[in-house]
């Protein structure tokens, strides 16, 4: 029964309604309930309980609700303000327990959503969830909230969120932080936040696109589920890129990013493939493996770049061999 989560997240509501402008909720305790809620939302992921997972789907389920209470809980972490920045960068990390243990609980929602549309047999509300989320990330800003579909509005809202947090290293010359700092640990829980989305299962294979599940015995997939699982997740590609480009592109207002945009967004992916001992972090990779598969023309990019081409060989060029070699790096 989803009881105990519903409880907390209308705790949760309660501390980050606007009655608490004046006086600032008790972080610490907003930190606490982030967390016990998503231990509690990762129990029937670890135990493999789908049928309490068909609970939590739904327009009004415990997912969605969640969805709608990140991107508050995440700037209230990051700036302390109990209202969503929209697109503006993050400039700083107000309370710490509070930012991290709220995308830490946006990665678990995350994994039920894409689970949800990658196990057999496939859910219908996550599936076309994770597809039009695109379509809504591509409106223009003032018919994003007008009318619509509020569990769309609330998943490219969590996006924009989580992909603020990613690049926060970026913000003023994507100079990177030092192990352990604030910064540092935002990152890294973001980055699996959006590896958790792009990619379905944490068992199995790791190339998502394809479906797959835990069982001993596979499930037999139609093209049709195949054809709607590939393009829910190309959709949640295409809302991740587009978060990721209006975050690195700010203060601009443009609606696309330009190439060297594009380049700068790649290149500070790459960087964060290694940890701070040096140790390659799996879900930089998989992200940069999700966002290169949209097109051959980001892939070009990527492959292209100087730094990839240094990083992976000193002596190489930023050649087709070099695009290729980076290419099979992060699809691994």
């Amino acid at each position: 029964s989803p009881a105990a989560a519903i409880h907390l997240l209308r705790i949760l509501k309660v501390l980050c309604s606007e009655r608490w402008q004046a006086w600032p909720p008790p972080w610490d305790l907003v930190s606490d309930l982030v967390r016990l809620l998503g231990l509690w939302l990762r129990a029937p992921i670890a135990l493999g309980v789908g049928s309490v997972n068909e609970e939590l789907l739904g327009p009004d389920g415990v997912l969605v609700q969640y969805l709608l209470l990140a991107p508050v809980l995440v700037a209230a972490g990051t700036t302390g303000e109990l209202v969503s920045r929209g697109t503006r960068p993050i400039a700083g990390v107000h309370h710490l327990g509070t930012a991290v243990n709220s995308m830490k609980c946006l990665g678990v929602v995350f994994t039920h959503l894409s689970q949800a549309a990658a196990t057999h047999p496939p859910s219908s509300f996550a599936s076309q969830l994770l597809k039009s989320a695109a379509e809504k990330g591509r409106a223009s800003p003032q018919h994003r909230n007008g009318g619509g579909d509020a569990a769309q509005h609330a998943l490219v809202l969590s996006v924009q969120a989580m992909c603020r947090c990613l690049l926060f290293r970026g913000s003023g010359g994507a100079q990177r932080s030092s192990a352990g700092s604030p910064t540092e640990r935002l990152v890294r829980v973001s980055l699996q936040a959006a590896a958790a989305l792009l990619h379905p299962s944490s068992m199995g294979p790791d190339r998502a696109g394809f479906p797959w599940t835990g069982e001993a015995t596979p499930s037999v997939w139609t093209m049709a589920e195949v054809a709607r699982l590939h393009a829910a997740m190309r959709g949640v590609r295409e809302v991740v890129m587009s978060g990721l480009r209006g975050a690195l592109s700010q203060p601009s207002c443009r609606e696309v990013a330009s190439i060297e945009d594009e380049e700068a967004l790649l290149r500070l992916l790459w960087e964060c493939r290694l940890g701070a001992q040096g140790e390659l972090d799996a879900a930089a990779l998989k992200v940069l493996a999700g966002l290169i598969s949209l097109s051959p023309e980001v892939a070009r990019r990527f492959g292209g770049l100087s730094s990839v081409a240094e990083s992976l060989d000193p002596e190489a060029s930023a050649s087709s061999g070099a695009t290729l070699a980076a290419l099979e790096m992060v699809s691994r």
